[in-house]
């Protein structure tokens, strides 16, 4: 099934996951720019925080919705998925 979305809900999408991959960068430069840590432990203290996975999952669920592989897709465009 080839869901089809209209051109505004694809600029919507794109924002969302350009905006969630920005920040998620931004984010880890920030974090390793100011550490006081080893890297290593910086780096796991990062994906540590719930908001940190929290935007990871929203900016891979925007960019897969986006692209043309339909077995990822199909998952992420599931409304059971999109609605929990």
């Amino acid at each position: 099934m080839e869901l089809k979305y209209p051109r505004a809900a694809r600029k919507l999408l794109f924002v969302i996951s350009l905006l969630g991959w920005f920040a998620l960068l931004s984010q880890l430069y920030l974090i390793l720019q100011n550490r006081v840590a080893p890297v290593f432990e910086t780096v796991i203290r990062y994906f540590s925080f719930f908001t940190i996975l929290t935007n990871i999952l929203v900016a891979v669920c925007a960019t897969m919705l986006l692209q043309k592989f339909k077995s990822v897709k199909s998952y992420f465009s599931n409304g059971k998925v999109l609605n929990a």
